[in-house]
């Protein structure tokens, strides 16, 4: 988790510690296990806080003004989810 290409060695003691739990909840069988190794991981992270994580209220899309029917979905990818609904706009205006 911590070891990646851009970072090959954990680089603290607790990084090194993650790595140890994550690796052991992958092959732990009983769920109850499972469950106690990932707690740890949570448990380090909630401490250390080594993730930002960042949301936003608002989702901005865009389309050229000759797409009619653009109708962006709250899911990803939001221009691609309901693209067989969009239609030219030269169309769109023949539709109504």
């Amino acid at each position: 988790m911590f070891g990646t290409w851009a970072k090959p060695k954990p680089a603290t003691p607790w990084e090194v510690e993650i790595d140890r739990l994550m690796s052991l909840q992958l092959s732990a069988v009983r769920p109850k296990e499972r469950k106690k190794l990932y707690d740890s991981v949570q448990t380090i992270v909630a401490d250390k806080l080594p993730i930002i994580c960042l949301a936003s209220p608002n989702l901005l899309v865009g389309a050229k003004k000759s797409i009619g029917n653009f109708q962006p979905a709250i899911l990803d990818h939001a221009t691609l989810w309901e693209c067989g609904t969009a239609v030219p706009e030269e169309v769109s205006s023949h539709r109504q």
